[in-house]
């Protein structure tokens, strides 16, 4: 049975149990369970369970989004553009939403797992599905998650010093890794539980800041004394585009999405809605306390804040906050990547073990541990540096291919279970996607183009390599 045909009817096991998402003690919206339906029979084989709802998917964006950048890019935005720092948001919260409508459009006509992958394949075959998925999984995936990894143990060798070096680090490299790759064999359920409560959490010290801040902002610091430079707003804008992508990941496991025509392009859009506002709001607080003084702080000005609002508790709730936001972006990486390794298994694009479903918990149990395995060499020997240059285009190249994709599942009138979003204006809003995706693909160094160009000739030898001798042959 297709991703597509199961809808929401699904089952955590032969127990029949319904999936529950609430988590009681936490003040959010409920999320959504299960529908029952009859136990599976013993010999059926297992599938992906799509227990993941609105609520849960929406975090999970802002999970990828909030990231360690949001307690630096005051400062640089500042930097650029002075006192008129927040037309950066502005304008890189624009382009970002533009591309997240395309990606929910393109989400509500192909439903099944991968995400940006399913939806490049099923609009341009198996080739461009597998540069993308591989895009996604190295560049986005394990580069990243190396580095973030590595960020975090970082930040906590300022407050311990012995875990940064030696035997120590390994050790909490390892436990963070299989620790969370356990939580997601162990169930989709526990994984998506684990990114909600994450993400509130690193969310909450944020919002503390937030509303103690606004009692000690001086409206003078908001007023815009500087010059604004063409210059200057496009290198803010730049930086805040990469400071706000993240979405692309969360919605690679759509095939254990419910309901996934209306529930990805919902938390697509809210997510990205959400994460704008709460940045801009987070930037206009330190402008308009710190002022003049906001470039003056560009390794910590979130810290220093803190330091003047609440004192030296507010600074030490800040580190806390950082030290969870890096581990909550872990917890969603390997809940989201492993399924571009899945999914690339499934259609015969990778070794067929990486497909193996858990018998009873449904999970992809051998895509997940050797995207920890893999991810958890990178981080322990810091050779991921190459491969960083990777970061900078690859997630503009997967939006392209998107958007890209998205005017050819329009043409073959591809649908769902459901009748597709579509999105008003017709062509004009991935035009517009199109043309600015482009433009900053045109600005990236001569070096990140040379690593994309490169990166990709090498996935596509290995794909024709696969297909040509025996592998598998290549599908649509």
């Amino acid at each position: 049975m297709s991703p597509e045909a199961r809808g929401s009817k699904v089952w955590l096991g032969e127990d029949g149990h319904k999936v529950e998402m609430a988590i009681a003690l936490l003040a959010v919206p409920q999320f959504e369970s299960a529908t029952m339906s009859q136990p599976a029979q013993p010999s059926s084989p297992p599938v992906l369970l799509r227990v993941i709802g609105v609520w849960t998917l929406t975090l999970s964006v802002i999970n990828f989004i909030v990231g360690s950048a949001i307690f630096v890019v005051p400062a640089g935005a500042a930097k650029e553009l002075g006192s008129a720092g927040v037309l950066a948001y502005l304008v890189a919260a624009a382009l970002v939403l533009v591309v997240a409508l395309c990606f929910a459009e393109a989400g509500s006509r192909v439903t099944a797992t991968g995400g940006a992958y399913a939806y490049v394949e099923r609009a341009f075959g198996p080739w461009l599905g597998f540069v993308v998925a591989s895009l996604m999984w190295v560049a986005n995936g394990v580069v990243a998650g190396a580095a973030v990894a590595n960020a975090l143990i970082g930040s906590l060798a300022t407050v311990v010093p012995t875990l940064g070096v030696g035997g120590p680090r390994a050790g909490l490299l390892i436990a963070i890794f299989l620790g969370f790759g356990c939580l997601n064999v162990l169930g989709t359920t526990l994984g998506a539980r684990s990114v909600v409560v994450l993400t509130l959490l690193k969310l909450a010290p944020l919002l503390i800041l937030l509303v103690a801040g606004l009692s000690s902002v001086e409206v003078g610091n908001l007023q815009w004394t500087d010059p604004i430079t063409t210059g200057g707003l496009a290198r803010g804008s730049l930086l805040l585009v990469f400071a706000l992508t993240g979405m692309e990941i969360a919605l690679t496991p759509t095939g254990e999405v419910r309901d996934p025509a209306r529930t990805v392009p919902r938390a697509a859009v809210l997510g990205v809605v959400g994460t704008a506002g709460l940045y801009i709001a987070i930037h206009l607080v330190a402008q308009g306390v710190l002022g003049p003084d906001l470039v003056r702080f560009d390794g910590a000005p979130l810290a220093e804040v803190a330091n003047r609002v609440l004192g030296p508790v507010g600074r030490s709730l800040l580190v806390v906050g950082a030290a969870i936001s890096t581990i909550g972006y872990i917890s969603g990486d390997i809940l989201s990547t492993p399924r571009s390794l899945y999914a690339l298994s499934v259609n015969g694009l990778l070794p067929k073990s990486l497909s193996y479903l858990h018998a009873t918990r449904q999970t992809p149990v051998v895509a997940i541990v050797s995207y920890c395995v893999i991810t958890l060499g990178f981080a322990l020997t810091g050779s991921f540096q190459q491969l960083a240059l990777l970061n900078a285009v690859g997630v503009l190249l997967v939006y392209l291919a998107v958007v890209a994709a998205l005017f050819k599942l329009r043409r073959d009138r591809v649908v769902a279970d459901r009748t597709p979003l579509r999105l008003v204006g017709g062509p004009l809003i991935p035009l517009v996607a199109l043309v600015l995706i482009v433009a900053l693909l045109a600005g990236a160094t001569r070096a990140e183009q040379l690593s994309a160009a490169g990166f990709i000739l090498v996935t596509t030898v290995f794909y024709f390599s696969w297909i040509t001798w025996g592998k598998m042959p290549a599908k649509r």
